[in-house]
């Protein structure tokens, strides 16, 4: 009896069913999401150097220095002189031109020393021929005890630029007011001659 319940149980255990084991559904292992990448570093391009271009390169762009000497005879105080003139202009910006001028005079009147700042705006853009406008002060240094001058003036003209802009030729017109005390002749216009060299 015993030997057959012992039976009865072994073959009860060997009818027990087998734990199952989940096999993956294809449709939701193709739906897990995939393993992130690693993020990849990103090369920036190499800047470039500040490189600004200028307006212009010619005889009247910014950082120019204009310079100028001249001579000639002159007539004053009913007396003949010998003036040397010199001269020196820096653009500040492209085209506009702060400057000062000096004259001394020789000669068997008073004599005569002048002294001039000035500045004058060039039209660089203006090809071949070139327009300009300008404005000045003068004072005069008067001998023999006499009173000094002072004028003050505008000026128009046009430049013709030679030797690869190194070199500038003008003419045009002035226009002149004498602002300390006068008598006569206290206005006048007359042409001017230019010449100067830049670098």
């Amino acid at each position: 009896m015993a030997a057959g319940l012992v039976a009865l149980v072994l073959a009860l255990g060997l009818l027990t069913p087998l734990p199952t084991i989940a096999e993956e559904d294809p449709a939701v292992a193709e739906d897990s999401p995939a393993a992130p990448e690693e993020p990849q570093a990103i090369e920036e391009p190499p800047t470039a150097p500040d490189e600004r271009p200028r307006a212009t390169e010619g005889p009247y762009s910014q950082g120019r220095v204009r310079i100028s000497v001249s001579a000639g005879m002159s007539n004053a105080f009913d007396a003949q002189y010998f003036a040397i003139h010199a001269g020196a202009g820096y653009f500040v910006w492209d085209g506009l031109e702060l400057g000062l001028d000096a004259e001394q005079w020789f000669g068997s009147g008073p004599s005569l020393s002048k002294l001039s700042p000035e500045t004058r705006y060039v039209l660089y853009f203006v090809p071949v021929i070139t327009p300009y406008i300008g404005a000045f002060y003068k004072h005069w240094f008067v001998g023999d005890g006499l009173a000094d001058v002072d004028t003050v003036g505008g000026r128009v003209g046009a430049f013709i630029a030679a030797f690869g802009g190194h070199a500038v030729f003008g003419g045009g017109a002035v226009f002149e007011q004498r602002i300390s005390e006068c008598q006569s002749d206290c206005f006048s216009v007359y042409p001017e001659l230019t010449f100067y060299v830049t670098f």
